[in-house]
């Protein structure tokens, strides 16, 4: 039980890294100033909704 706990948080961490590298890869893109990039990152929260397949 306590492995499949673990595994599930490990599986929720890494749909959490994908989707903030997918933003990152989006905000670069963009036309935003490097300061204006590291704003966004610091103030948005990564929250996977019910589609991520979790």
């Amino acid at each position: 039980m306590a492995a499949e706990a673990i595994k599930e948080l490990e599986d929720f961490l890494e749909l959490v890294s994908r989707h903030e590298r997918k933003i990152r890869d989006l905000l670069e893109r963009s036309y935003l100033t490097e300061q204006e990039i590291r704003f966004i990152l610091d103030h948005t929260l990564v929250i996977p909704g019910n589609g991520d397949g979790l």
